[in-house]
């Protein structure tokens, strides 16, 4: 059953976003909104399923109530996940100038939201709430359920993203580090991982190009 619910939350994702996609060619609407429509649904339908379907808490795939603590190790999370990552980009001898973009703070500060409210709780608490603990129904071996985790989130996220290294090595390192985290902590709470990848598409998206283009003007 476990292997069943994985797969269909896995094409109700896709559905949505392929119907999500065209309604917003169609309408011509503006991809933030409907990004929001996208992520209200998919986690108002998973919030459904578990408390109304399954009858279980939320706790049971791990949301649970937020600690200062989690806060902390949410911000820092996220920006060891950003750090890790460029240590490649750097030792290639990347040009950093190619991601510098004139910072619109507004902008930023607009997206930073939707990066945490609906992009990092909807993401979390699909991949390592929903599906981490589907599949820990289904094996205990941790190192088994970080692979199945990293294939899925990786699947979630193609298209748009492309079966490139970078890519492909940046979503693997994100889950490896994430699902771990989870692993070890004690309150097995997803808080701390939405706030880190909110925090990590944050920095990535909107403050490196405003920190590169801040240095070089």
């Amino acid at each position: 059953r476990a292997g069943i619910e994985i797969i269909a939350c896995y094409f109700i994702v896709l559905l949505l976003s392929v119907s999500n996609n065209w309604v917003g060619q169609v309408l011509k609407i503006d991809g933030l909104w409907t990004g929001v429509v996208f992520y209200l649904l998919v986690a108002s339908i998973i919030l459904f399923y578990v408390v109304k379907i399954e009858k279980r808490p939320l706790s049971s795939i791990g949301l649970k109530g937020i600690t200062l603590k989690e806060i902390v190790f949410g911000i820092l999370i996220g920006i060891l996940m950003f750090i890790v990552q460029q240590i490649p980009l750097i030792l290639m001898g990347m040009d950093y100038k190619m991601f510098a973009s004139p910072p619109n703070w507004i902008h930023i500060g607009i997206m930073s939201l939707y990066c945490i409210f609906c992009v990092g709780f909807t993401e979390e608490l699909m991949v390592r709430g929903f599906i981490l603990h589907k599949s820990l129904e289904i094996t205990n071996h941790k190192i088994i359920v970080i692979l199945l985790n990293g294939i899925i989130f990786y699947m979630i996220h193609w298209p748009p993203v492309r079966f490139v290294f970078g890519e492909a090595f940046n979503i693997t390192l994100n889950t490896i580090i994430l699902c771990t985290y989870f692993f070890v902590s004690k309150r097995k709470s997803i808080t701390p991982l939405i706030i880190a990848h909110g925090v990590y598409d944050i920095i990535s998206a909107y403050l490196l190009p405003a920190f590169v283009y801040v240095m070089i003007t």
